[in-house]
């Protein structure tokens, strides 16, 4: 079932049961900081959150949303098309990209990619929500090939990926030409290990990484300074 759900400045995203977002695409969004004149594709975009947080805030951004699932493509575009966010959705496996896009044609590269490889657990029987948890369509590689193409030459891509894959990600990603070269990770808590990995890696880049003080959720019990901004961004009116 559909529905609107709020992320700020008068702006609602539309969403269903199984096409939805949640924090890791969030901060995501946060931690791309999209520069005013970047040309950014976001890969897997699902109903689209990341986009529209940047259009929420900078309307004239040039973004295009690619997601191979047909029902979350059309969320995109019914939210584009009813909330004066213009974007350009594609309903396209990336893998095929060269019909479609142009190669060192973008500046900004987001993904929330699945966290788990095919072999990583239970696969979910609705097909939907395994191609969202689980690299079946897209894998870590896949993505490295498709945005060493896609950016131009110091082009960033930007993730949120668990840390148990951070490893081959970030691997995956040098052997493409695409350096890491700022890490921040997500904590629960003071007292959890860090769960996921926010990486940027830019392309043509010289080897060296900037790890960025750690993001805790909570603490003492409470959300963090930094997360009640996030947040606190999609309340506004």
């Amino acid at each position: 079932m559909e529905k609107l759900l709020p992320i700020g400045k008068q702006k609602n995203i539309y969403v269903n049961d199984v096409h939805t977002f949640g924090t890791d695409a969030v901060l995501l969004a946060n931690f791309s900081n999209p520069k005013p004149n970047d040309i950014i594709l976001d890969i897997g975009s699902g109903c689209g959150i990341i986009p529209f947080l940047m259009l929420r805030d900078n309307r004239n951004l040039n973004i295009t949303a690619a997601e191979i699932q047909k029902d979350a493509a059309l969320l995109c575009k019914k939210t584009s098309e009813t909330q004066n966010m213009p974007l350009k959705v594609l309903n396209i496996d990336i893998k095929n990209h060269k019909k479609f896009l142009i190669n060192n044609s973008f500046s900004l590269i987001t993904c929330n990619p699945p966290y788990k490889t095919p072999n990583g657990g239970l696969i979910s029987p609705c097909k939907d929500r395994s191609l969202q948890r689980h690299e079946i369509t897209l894998n870590i590689n896949d993505l490295a090939v498709c945005a060493q193409k896609l950016l131009k030459f110091g082009g960033r891509i930007c993730i949120c990926i668990r840390t148990e894959r951070l490893f081959a990600a970030a691997k995956a990603f040098s052997l493409n030409g695409l350096e890491p070269k700022t890490l921040k990770l997500v904590f629960k808590n003071e007292r959890s290990e860090a769960k996921l990995a926010l990486l940027e890696c830019k392309k043509g880049a010289k080897e060296g990484i900037k790890i960025k003080p750690p993001l805790f959720l909570t603490l003492n019990g409470k959300p963090t300074k930094e997360i009640d901004e996030i947040y606190n961004s999609m309340k506004t009116k």
